[in-house]
């Protein structure tokens, strides 16, 4: 079915105070027409959408990103970083370079260059320039295609590129249930990498493991309570500082305190996230570690470093080894549950729950079916 009419999800304000919730600053619009593109744009429809953190602390102010963020807009924002759509129109200029019903992945920032203004995806139709897309193998699924950034390479860079992590190489991860850090264990299994996961909840545990067929998880509590048997656990795996690297999304201090204790000189704990709001203290023990064996703690963003500060020609062999490595293995995100944009509030709620997967929108109820 064909639709006349341009559904989308806009940010009506910014900065929720405490009595409401990131839901509560947005809306669905259902425009009367759908744009054209300009003779250098495209004109999308938008498939599938992944709702990922960022998402939501760029709709809640607390991560500045999308176009005219400061107050001072006069059009509407669009959140949402991602997305895999189809080419339905092409622009004078870019006739030859794109063809209609070509599947093309589609960001709020361009891949290309040194981006500066985002323009979020949560649209049914986008006029975009061409360097916010990319081309989608045929044999990538749209589940993929749509986390090819946000999951597959950032993963891919923070592993390999980052970390610089070999066959035989020991990794240890926080949040390892979260549907990015399963997608981790599988693509080190790819890699020979080994992989050791922590959990937040006891419940997780054999969750993980039996979803991912790995029996490196273990629990580890969020007041530290039990810091001392999972530093044992992981020893007993690797070794005494056999870790080579440290992935971060919680930043509460626990996790980290716990990787500088087992990493190998100079290694490195990466944070890429702030899953906890509680302040971020280390132990004694881990800061002394830290000077002794020359370890660091870096943070980690896809957008606001690696693809401002690598060449264009590096990216390309980046994203080509993604793809090349997404046809081999079929790998695809864990998907919890899908939701039409009129249902975005459900959506956001879900996601912000408990999950083993991502949560994703489409623009309409009927493209469930």
């Amino acid at each position: 079915m064909r639709f006349m009419t341009n559904k989308k999800i806009v940010l009506d304000r910014i900065s929720p105070s405490a009595d409401e919730s990131v839901v509560d600053c947005l809306s669905v619009v259902e425009e009367q027409r759908i744009p054209s593109p300009a003779e250098d744009e495209l004109l999308l429809k938008v498939v599938l959408s992944a709702i990922h953190p960022c998402d939501l602390l760029c709709s809640a102010g607390i991560v500045s990103r999308f176009r005219d963020f400061g107050g001072h807009r006069n059009t509407e924002v669009l959140p949402g970083l991602e997305a895999v759509a189809h080419v339905q129109q092409v622009g004078a200029a870019l006739q030859g370079s794109f063809v209609v019903g070509q599947r093309v992945t589609v960001k709020a920032w361009s891949p290309w260059g040194e981006w500066e203004i985002a323009d979020g995806v949560w649209s049914e139709y986008l006029c975009v320039k061409s360097d916010k897309v990319i081309t989608v193998p045929e044999a990538v699924s749209d589940l993929a295609a749509s986390t090819f950034f946000s999951v597959s390479v950032t993963s891919y860079v923070m592993i390999k590129e980052v970390l610089q992590l070999k066959k035989g190489d020991w990794l240890l991860q926080g949040a390892g249930g979260s549907a990015l850090g399963r997608w981790i264990i599988e693509f080190c299994r790819y890699q020979g990498i080994n992989v050791i996961s922590t959990v937040r909840r006891q419940e997780q545990v054999n969750q993980l493991k039996g979803a991912c067929e790995t029996d490196k998880v273990i629990h580890c509590a969020s007041d530290g309570s039990n810091a001392a048997q999972v530093v044992e656990y992981i020893e007993s795996l690797c070794g005494v500082r056999g870790l080579k690297g440290a992935l971060d999304p919680i930043s509460d201090g626990v996790f980290s305190s716990i990787a500088l204790k087992l990493l190998s000189r100079y290694g490195t704990v990466l944070k890429y996230g702030a899953l906890s709001d509680a302040p971020m203290f280390l132990e004694r023990d881990a800061l002394t570690a830290m000077s002794q064996e020359g370890l660091s703690i870096r943070g980690f963003s896809i957008q606001n470093w690696w693809i401002p500060d690598t060449s264009d020609d590096h990216k390309r062999v980046v994203y080509q080894k993604v793809w090349d490595y997404l046809q081999a293995s079929n790998q695809e995100c864990a998907v919890e549950s899908v939701f039409p944009f009129d249902k975005f509030d459900h959506a956001i709620v879900k996601s912000l729950g408990s999950k083993t997967g991502k949560v994703f929108l489409t623009p309409r109820e009927e493209e469930l079916q």
